[in-house]
Formats: C-alpha cells, sequence, structure tokens
C-alpha cells in the first residue's frame, strides 16, 4: 500500500487512518491467506535487508525507551527513521546508497523511504553498494 506522503511532501491520508496501514495490510494478508511474510514488513515490503533491530537500537541511544522491543523499533524506523536517514543495519547506509547511485537520486530525489525500498526490492539482488 502506498500514499501520497510516501512520494510528495503532503499529509495525505491523514495520520490516524496512516498509522492503520500495517494493520490492514496484516488483514489483508490474511484473508489472501498468505502466511510467509518476514518479521519486518511495512507496505509489503520486506525491510530486513536494511533494518536490524539490535543494530538499530545500539546505533540510535536516544531510541533506549523502547527497551530492545524489535517491534517498537521497527515501528520507529517506518513512522521516522527513513526520513531521518537513520541507519538501521550495518551494511547499508541510505546517504551512501543515494551517493553511489545518479539514477536513483534523479528518480527519489529527497524520497528517503523510496532508497530504503529500492535496496529491498532491487538493489540488494543487483549486489548495488550502500555501505
Amino acid at each position: 500500500m502506498f500514499v501520497h506522503r510516501d512520494y510528495a511532501n503532503k499529509a495525505c491520508p491523514g495520520d490516524y487512518l496512516y498509522s492503520l496501514h500495517p494493520y490492514i495490510a496484516q488483514e489483508v494478508n490474511k484473508m489472501l491467506g498468505v502466511t510467509d511474510v518476514g518479521r519486518f514488513v511495512y507496505k509489503g515490503t520486506d525491510f530486513s535487508p536494511v533494518f536490524d533491530p539490535a543494530f538499530y537500537a545500539a546505533r540510535n541511544p536516544d531510541l533506549s525507551v523502547f527497551g530492545g522491543d524489535a517491534d517498537l523499533l521497527f515501528t520507529h524506523f517506518w513512522q521516522y527513521g527513513m526520513n531521518e536517514r537513520r541507519q538501521a543495519k550495518e551494511n547499508f547506509n541510505v546517504i551512501i546508497y543515494r551517493m553511489n547511485y545518479t539514477d536513483l537520486n534523479t528518480a527519489f530525489g529527497d524520497n528517503w523511504f523510496s532508497y530504503y525500498w529500492h535496496y529491498c526490492v532491487c538493489g540488494k539482488n543487483e549486489n548495488r553498494i550502500a555501505a
């Protein structure tokens, strides 16, 4: 599921509905009989290639309020961390990824979510360098 705010500086669809997206995706997956979804899935994409909860917590001491809870850390990552360009896995640095590939920079500009997403669905399999 994608919304306007993923691609442009907009508040659409609103914070309340936006906060329900993980739940909606989970329920749709149940209806479709999808059971092999990874743990760190957001908007239908497994973000485990760019997210490691232990690394994220250690790298960002301000997140100690989550007590190392992997699910809370992942929620923070997709709600705030991506837009803040936080590094959440040792082998993926979004700033390096953007700087290494002009094609991505041209396509995504300052839409940081798209760089994380691209690496998960394409870049990793293309052996693109991100660290």
